[in-house]
């Protein structure tokens, strides 16, 4: 979306709400914290939560999946492992809500307070994992 205002840098909240007939009923609302330069932040398929970082921004386009960023500005101290993994446990250095999206979008797997998972099941491929607080990590298993 196009406005005709900027967002703080530092982070604000932005809305969409409907008429006045609605009492301004919230459509939509967003917190967002500090922004990172060249980088933008948006739903991971459209419509769809999470919120990620994306290293491509995407105008008048699709999100996609790919140009997902490897964040660690939220905690530099997650890490996944093994990368890549042959059918397998994934381990997370810290315990997080997550969920697993395959190379066209689709959720795979959702992970509660966990720092691990198995791969048994998963097709060969690239896949990416978001946390709960929009942190995201690609992991390849083989």
């Amino acid at each position: 979306m196009h406005t005709n205002f900027k967002l703080s840098a530092s982070g604000e909240e932005i809305g969409i709400f409907d008429s006045e007939s609605t009492a301004f009923f919230p459509l939509d609302t967003l917190s967002f914290g500090e922004q990172q330069t060249d980088i933008s932040y948006g739903l991971i398929t459209d419509g769809n939560t999470p919120w990620v970082f994306f290293n491509d921004p995407t105008p008048g386009s699709s999100n996609q999946w790919q140009s997902i960023k490897n964040n660690s500005g939220f905690n530099a101290l997650l890490k996944l492992y093994p990368n890549p993994v042959h059918d397998g446990n994934v381990y997370l250095s810290e315990k997080r809500d997550y969920t697993i999206f395959n190379a066209l979008g689709k959720r795979i797997y959702s992970g509660f307070d966990s720092n691990c998972f198995s791969t048994e099941g998963f097709d060969k491929g690239i896949y990416a994992l978001v946390t709960k607080k929009g942190e995201s990590l690609k992991f390849v298993v083989r």
